[in-house]
């Protein structure tokens, strides 16, 4: 990609698989430069606009973030992942999970069997208090792709609906599993 990328720095293909490798060794800053390089050719690339949400994420510029994912969603509205990513930063790092609902629900029509999206919908709900629906939509993420997290974010949910018991056994069942996930332990003591 490297190669591709310094022959041509109009293959943005190549500059932005060159970011998400950055981004997975946590180099932000390469991945912030590469992209704004990027960017700079092409102000309107909703791809890079994409990918330049995923590096303020990662960076913890949350509004920053936001607001490349939004830029993204308005220059291709049908481009699932940004929307999706949109509502989490929105509802988990914003506070704003009534305003990010929107936005999960337009990438959920967008892609109705992606358990992320799933799990960001119902994390969207269970933010807005919304426990049941936040049940039914994580529950679903987890079937059709479990990770810890969305087991997690289902935990939650059970416990925030009153179902204590089912939320112990989860996350029980995640601790065994990984130990290391002591922030987990931390976070859901009065559970255990």
């Amino acid at each position: 990609f490297l190669a591709a990328w310094e022959t041509d720095r109009k293959y943005t293909p190549a500059a932005l698989a060159l970011v998400g490798l950055d981004l997975a060794d946590q180099k932000v800053d390469a991945a912030r430069a590469t992209v704004g390089a990027v960017l700079q050719q092409n102000p309107k690339d909703s791809r890079a606009l994409f990918f330049q949400g995923a590096v303020e994420e990662q960076g913890g510029n949350y509004p920053a973030a936001a607001e490349a994912y939004r830029r993204s969603t308005e220059l291709d509205p049908t481009f699932s992942p940004a929307l999706n990513n949109l509502a989490f930063v929105t509802a988990a790092r914003l506070n704003d999970p009534r305003a990010a609902i929107l936005y999960a629900e337009k990438a959920r029509e967008l892609a109705p069997t992606d358990p992320g999206v799933a799990d960001t919908l119902g994390w969207c709900y269970f933010g807005a208090g919304l426990y049941d629906l936040a049940v039914k939509y994580l529950e679903e993420s987890t079937v059709k792709g479990a990770t810890s997290v969305r087991k997690y974010h289902l935990a939650m949910a059970y416990a925030k609906r009153g179902d204590r018991d089912k939320a112990k056994l989860l996350l029980r069942e995640l601790l065994s599993r990984d130990p290391s996930l002591l922030e987990l332990r931390n976070l859901s003591h009065d559970l255990l």
